[in-house]
């Protein structure tokens, strides 16, 4: 399994489950076209892009006019293109097939998704993270994971280096000013404001180790 360094984005908490078989790294879902009116989630991949994204959308309309949304608020240099082949059929969850009759990222097989990364990985190294420290995949804010296969949710949650307990005894939740000290950490760090707990975590294990994160909220601390 390919550790990525890089948050890779999809549309939907489906596309995130089958890719997570795959490889582990943060995976970032648009919520299908919801993406267009969350100013917050477009605000953070705005943010975590400045370091780099995989871009792994369907191979349909759909997927077309997200991708091109995406890559409008991303740096260019900055934006890794994945396609999925078009392949004809309907997810097995699903009542209907797309409007386009392909399968999305959700239905394509692990073996192709497995050589689409592996191919990217082999030009271009630089999306992995270190095998000395890899990067495990996070939990979108707020969300569980459902199996592609079932639709059950996944009860496994797997972390990078900052874990929900950093963020409690950092003050970050579960206490009376949580709230107010994420929006004063997400104003110096340049992630909007208003992010929850989980979000946070999230965004955070892309960008800083622990070690960073508690010199972050020292100094946030002290200019308080």
């Amino acid at each position: 399994m390919l550790h990525t360094r890089i948050p890779v984005i999809v549309e939907g908490k489906y596309d995130k489950a089958r890719l997570s078989q795959v490889i582990s790294g943060p995976i970032i879902t648009t919520e299908g076209f919801g993406i267009f009116n969350n100013a917050e989630k477009t605000a953070l991949i705005r943010r975590l892009g400045e370091g780099g994204v995989i871009l792994l959308c369907d191979s349909d309309g759909g997927g077309k006019v997200i991708r091109g949304f995406l890559k409008g608020i991303l740096p260019p240099e900055k934006v890794y293109n994945l396609y999925v082949p078009q392949v004809a059929g309907k997810e097995r969850r699903k009542r209907h097939g797309s409007k386009a009759g392909f399968l999305g990222v959700e239905g394509i097989d692990n073996r192709v998704l497995e050589d689409l990364f592996t191919r990217l990985a082999e030009k271009h190294p630089e999306i992995l993270a270190p095998e000395t420290d890899p990067v495990k995949n996070c939990r979108e804010p707020g969300q569980d994971t459902p199996s592609p296969a079932d639709g059950k949710i996944d009860p496994v949650e797997k972390l990078g280096d900052i874990t929900k307990t950093d963020l409690y005894l950092l003050g970050l939740t579960g206490g009376e000013n949580a709230s107010a000290r994420r929006d004063a950490l997400c104003r110096k760090i340049g992630f909007p404001a208003g992010m929850n707990a989980g979000a946070l975590l999230t965004a955070l294990n892309i960008l800083y180790t622990r070690d960073e994160l508690a010199d972050l909220c020292a100094g946030s601390d002290s200019e308080a």
